[in-house]
C-alpha cells in the first residue's frame, strides 16, 4: 500500500533532495513539504504547506502521514533559537505527525553528535536524537552525516569547498576516516529514504561511513 510522507525543511538542503526522491519514488502516493517560505518546486504528487513552526497547534489538517522527514537546521549562533529549531520543532512536529497516524520518524542529526560533547552543535543535536527515540515511533533513524554539499552551495564557501575534498581527495579518506568524508546531500537524503523503507523497526543511526553514495 502506497505511503504519505511529510517533509520538514523540504526547502533546505537535504530537505529538498528528500522531497525530490520521495516524489519520484513509486512506494508513496502523496508527498508533503512543511516550509517557511514557499518554494518553486512542483509535482503531481507534491503538496506544500507554509506553516509557523512556533504555532503547531495551531496548524490546519494536513491530512494522514505515514513517514515524517526531519530535515531542519539552524546555523545561528544564538544557542536558544538553535535549540529551538534542530531540537524543539523535530519533536513537536513528531507528535503531531503521530496525531496523523505516523509510524516511522527519520531525522538528520549530525557526524558527532553526543550528549556530553562540549560544542553546544554536538549536544543539542543528540538530545533531538534521544526525544524522538522516546516517542514510541515503530521505527526511528537518525543519519549522522559529516559535512553535506548538494544544490544550494552557491552561497555556501564551505559545502564548495567539501564538495572539492570529496570528488578530489576522497581517495584518502580511509580507514577511521571514511566517517570524515564529505557526502552529498541527496546521498543522505537517500539513505534516510530506504532506512524508514527497510523494515527494520526500532531506533537506529546511520553513521556518515555507512551512507549509500548513491550521487557525488
Amino acid at each position: 500500500m502506497k505511503r504519505t510522507a511529510w517533509v520538514a525543511g523540504a526547502n533546505g538542503q537535504v530537505g529538498s533532495e528528500c522531497v525530490a526522491l520521495l516524489c519520484n519514488d513509486a512506494r508513496y502516493e502523496r508527498v508533503l513539504g512543511l516550509v517557511r517560505h514557499p518554494t518553486a518546486f512542483a509535482h503531481p504528487t507534491y503538496q506544500e504547506k507554509v506553516i509557523d513552526f512556533d504555532n503547531l497547534p495551531a496548524a490546519t489538517e494536513w491530512g494522514p502521514c505515514d513517514d515524517l522527514y526531519i530535515a531542519l537546521g539552524q546555523s545561528s549562533k544564538d544557542k536558544a533559537l538553535f535549540f529551538k529549531v534542530d531540537c524543539q520543532y523535530p519533536v513537536e512536529l513528531a507528535l503531531h505527525a503521530q496525531r496523523h497516524g505516523a509510524k516511522q520518524v527519520g531525522y538528520v542529526s549530525t557526524l558527532g553528535a553526543n550528549l556530553h560533547a562540549q560544542n553546544d552543535y554536538f549536544q543539542v543535536k543528540a538530545q533531538a536524537e534521544t526525544e524522538l527515540c522516546q516517542l514510541g515511533f515503530e521505527s526511528c533513524c537518525f543519519v549522522r552525516p559529516s559535512m553535506t554539499y548538494g544544490n544550494k552551495d552557491n552561497r555556501r564557501p564551505l559545502q564548495r569547498l567539501s564538495r572539492y575534498i570529496d570528488h578530489g581527495l576522497g581517495w584518502a579518506f580511509l580507514g577511521p576516516l571514511k566517517k570524515y568524508r564529505p557526502v552529498s546531500a541527496v546521498s543522505v537524503a537517500a539513505s534516510l529514504i530506504e532506512a524508514l523503507n527497510s523494515q527494520v523497526l526500532g531506533n537506529r543511526p546511520i553513521e556518515s561511513n555507512e551512507i549509500n553514495r548513491c550521487v557525488a
